[in-house]
């Protein structure tokens, strides 16, 4: 039977060491992950008698199918007073999460053999949607020696003439990384002068460890801006599958993607309608979960900085995620934490980091971290 290039492509074999994982999992090992960062996992759970209520008087309110192309009127209206107006609600556009929000933006400004720049690290996330699109993906650089920022002399230096859109991701994962006003206006004025979109994924704007606010490139002065964001991490909510574009910048170019995203949005209408009335309940009523949640994570990562003393790597200003510095062969030390310490962490080139360096996530119970993140610590730290 015949299967697509594509198909093909995708059906890779398992890494090795999701190989070693799968064996202690079958011998009734258990495995501290801190991989994934699914706080469902860990306790966080947005509270379920309300959720509950929410979603009974949403579906009385979806009783009558009244389709959007955008998403409903109310929806994108408490998600526009979210941002403080900052956003107009006719410039949200609700999707079924951020990776079909960047298939959305991926499709709505290339052609196949086009290009979108992504920074360096990256998330292999982006390899596949981009496969799906049809579409090569290019780099830019993020320097560790400068605390992860993104150098922007590498960033104007890869666009080329098949570049069609810059991807901005702050707070970064897997470095936490976060953008200051300053960069991100530069970056604006780069995307100016060579006339590009910039998508800009803000997923983990809830989660940053600095005192003022999260800045935006919806702020800045660049001529056409996506903004991605969701309910899947600001309320531990994945399986409600809301997420949205914003899109801000030049009328004409805001009015001009607007109307093509409403014929993809339309040709799908891809957002559970129930979903969509619980919108603005669940940012009304879940201002106090969302609260503790964020102290939860805030302290989840104080508990990973002080376990790793002695290790080298950059403090993470934002995200779920921290990344390591190490002398040792990454994938050997990754392979050894697992089969020895029984814990799960990715090497750096899954994230096209390069060597060496060892990911992983503070998103764990606060107790077992901290003793797992001493365990890597003391046979991560390097020697220098």
């Amino acid at each position: 039977m015949h299967f697509s290039t594509l198909a093909e492509s995708l059906a890779a074999a398992k890494n090795p060491l999701y190989r070693i994982h799968d064996e202690l999992q079958s011998g009734g090992q258990h495995v501290v992950d801190l991989v994934r960062g699914n706080v469902n996992e860990h306790g966080i759970i947005f509270p379920p008698e309300i959720l509950d209520e929410i979603l009974r008087e949403s579906a009385e309110d979806a009783r009558t199918y009244r389709p959007d192309s955008f998403g409903q009127p109310a929806a994108r209206g408490a998600i526009a007073a979210y941002y403080k107006s900052q956003l107009r609600m006719d410039q949200i556009v609700l999707t079924p999460g951020t990776s079909v929000s960047y298939w959305y933006c991926f499709k709505l400004l290339c052609e196949p053999g086009d290009e979108v720049l992504t920074p360096q690290p990256s998330y292999p996330l982006f390899d596949y949607i981009a496969q799906l699109c049809g579409i090569r993906l290019g780099t830019y650089r993020l320097r560790e020696d400068r605390n992860w920022n993104v150098d922007l002399e590498n960033l104007e230096n890869r666009i080329t003439t098949k570049t069609r859109a810059i991807v901005v991701i702050s707070p970064h994962n897997p470095t936490g990384m976060v953008m200051s006003d300053m960069e991100l206006q530069s970056l604006a004025e780069i995307a100016a002068r060579h006339h590009l979109p910039v998508i800009s994924d803000e997923v983990f704007n809830e989660f940053v460890f600095q005192p003022e606010p999260l800045p935006r490139v919806l702020s800045t002065t660049a001529p056409l801006v996506f903004t991605l964001n969701g309910f899947s991490k600001m309320f531990a909510l994945p399986g409600m599958k809301v997420g949205w574009i914003g899109v801000t910048g030049e009328e004409q170019l805001v009015r001009k993607s607007l109307s093509a995203l409403e014929l993809i949005s339309d040709t799908f209408l891809p957002v559970n309608e129930v979903a969509q009335f619980a919108v603005p309940r669940i940012l009304e009523r879940g201002s106090e979960f969302l609260a503790a949640y964020r102290n939860w994570v805030h302290r989840c990562r104080d508990t990973a900085i002080s376990a790793l003393s002695g290790c080298r790597f950059v403090p993470p200003q934002g995200g779920f995620y921290v990344t390591l510095s190490t002398t040792r062969d990454e994938e050997a030390l990754a392979s050894e934490l697992l089969k020895e310490r029984h814990i799960l962490v990715h090497p750096g080139y899954f994230y096209d980091i390069p060597p060496e360096h060892l990911v992983m996530t503070f998103i764990h119970n606060p107790a077992e971290l901290e003793t797992a993140f001493k365990q890597i610590a003391q046979i991560a730290a390097p020697d220098w």
